[in-house]
């Protein structure tokens, strides 16, 4: 699924800085979208009267000439007013739900794709994940419990609700300074 649609489904603006970070990444993220995901859903917006049309077209138009496609998109972005940490964020949001959404039901497995995802995002300070005591092995076969993994996904599911309500009162707070391009 092109992840433009779920940031849109769960909320967030879409703006030319979050595309950015999407299709080159950074240190918090990695890559997650193509430039074929961006020009698909570009090409939606301006069925709905976009008032981004001009700035769509033109990087429709550089489609086929990734190095000119590359140059548009950074410039967008650089003038982009929105915040690169909000953007983060919203990535970060986007990969938990997917995460979320497709963990399996066997609790060893769920809990270490849950572990999985929280070291790719280098363990945030508001990280909900819970990790066993090193050495400990009461510790560690307590955490494995099926009871500890589905207390992990609702403790996860909670905090992904709180940043999702978090990051849309941030963005319609500082409206007026951001133009989304939904």
């Amino acid at each position: 699924m092109n992840r433009l649609y779920l940031i849109k489904k769960i909320g967030f603006k879409v703006t030319w800085k979050l595309i950015s970070v999407g299709l080159y990444g950074n240190r918090e993220i990695p890559v997650l979208i193509s430039r074929k995901d961006i020009t698909l859903f570009l090409d939606e917006l301006l069925m709905n009267n976009n008032a981004c049309a001009d700035d769509i077209i033109a990087l429709l138009c550089e489609e086929n000439y990734p190095t000119d496609f590359d140059v548009l998109l950074h410039k967008y972005a650089s003038i982009d007013k929105s915040e690169l940490p909000i953007q983060n964020r919203k990535w970060k949001a986007c990969l938990l739900m997917e995460v979320l959404d497709a963990i399996s039901e066997d609790h060893l497995q769920g809990i270490l794709e849950l572990i999985e995802f929280w070291v790719s995002m280098n363990v945030p300070n508001d990280c909900p994940q819970k990790f066993p005591i090193p050495n400990n092995k009461e510790s560690i076969n307590e955490y494995f419990s099926q009871e500890s993994f589905q207390k992990l996904v609702d403790e996860n599911r909670i905090w992904l609700e709180k940043e999702i309500a978090d990051i849309i009162s941030i963005e319609n707070n500082t409206e007026s300074e951001i133009v989304g391009l939904i």
